[in-house]
């Protein structure tokens, strides 16, 4: 009976107008994951090439990069469409990734800054809507 009220306490605690867009965003970011991915496995199997290369073709810093975004990205899609604790994670570390390839090593991948303000401004939007959580769920402790 303990665990029935923990769980319902939870739940409460989890409902609010800044929850459900932390919900929607993620989602929203897994959906544009997928079809990101679906760009990198075009690339990779040759129905588009990038930048007029085929992958076998390619550097293989790009040859590297493709391979592992195939998988990260539809992992961390998975991950975050489902709300689970790893998904943030990958995501996390799919943006590290890119940030990386398209700020830290511009010499070698060029610079794609659609890339950069899609994953900064879902990351500020993110921490932002996590701080409005927080202070909700402080707000309804204090009135309940």
């Amino acid at each position: 009976m303990v665990i029935l009220e923990i769980s319902l306490q939870r739940n409460q605690a989890k409902s609010g107008l800044a929850n459900l867009l932390l919900v929607v965003l993620r989602r929203m970011i897994a959906a544009f994951f997928l079809i990101f991915t679906i760009f990198y496995w075009a690339r990779i199997v040759g129905i588009y090439p990038a930048n007029g290369q085929a992958f076998d073709t390619m550097a293989t810093h790009w040859q590297v990069a493709s391979v592992v975004l195939s998988v990260a990205l539809p992992t961390a899609a998975i991950g975050l469409w489902g709300l689970f604790s790893w998904g943030t994670l990958s995501w996390l570390a799919v943006i590290a990734i890119e940030l990386t390839m398209f700020l830290g090593m511009s010499d070698q991948f060029g610079t794609d800054h659609q890339v950069v303000l899609f994953h900064l401004t879902c990351l500020a939007v993110y921490f932002a809507l996590k701080l409005f959580s927080k202070a909700q769920s402080r707000k309804a402790q204090k009135a309940g």
